[in-house]
């Protein structure tokens, strides 16, 4: 049986990442897409060169092997790091979910706290410190605005 995420530390479950493994991806991004939060859009990534990409392989690899939760990453980083990658991530779609179960919505919760308990101590103020909203609140919010 595989080992679970948390157990793993430093380690990704199919080693770390390569450049080879990151450029089909890329090669495969969508144009004239709008940018996201960070205002980067695909063009951006797809003919940033081979330089940048190696770059973000080594940072990506890096973070992992240090543990996010590491005192040697600033927490402002980390929360940039969520906010700007992990949460759109896991929440894609999210405007279509019409029937999210209490429990799936806790078990999005307990994620989120725990990312953020990694780099603050208190579990109290993490959460307000990082300007993250709860889970279910940013669920509504990308509801709202898909809307109109």
């Amino acid at each position: 049986m595989e080992k679970d995420c948390s157990e793993l530390k430093g380690e990704l479950p199919g080693g770390p990442l390569t450049t080879d493994e990151l450029l089909p991806i890329i090669r495969n991004l969508k144009r004239m897409k709008a940018p996201g939060l960070n205002k980067i859009t695909y063009e951006h990534i797809i003919f940033c060169g081979e330089l940048a990409t190696q770059v973000v392989v080594k940072l990506f690899n890096e973070i992992v092997i240090q543990d996010i939760g590491s005192p040697y990453l600033n927490p402002l980083t980390i929360a940039h790091i969520y906010k700007t990658v992990v949460i759109p991530s896991m929440l894609y779609g999210c405007k279509l979910w019409n029937n999210l179960s209490a429990k799936n919505t806790q078990r999005l919760h307990v994620f989120q706290h725990s990312v953020c308990k990694t780099a603050q101590t208190r579990s109290d103020i993490c959460e307000s410190l990082f300007g993250v909203y709860p889970i279910s609140s940013e669920i509504d919010k990308r509801k709202l605005i898909f809307l109109g």
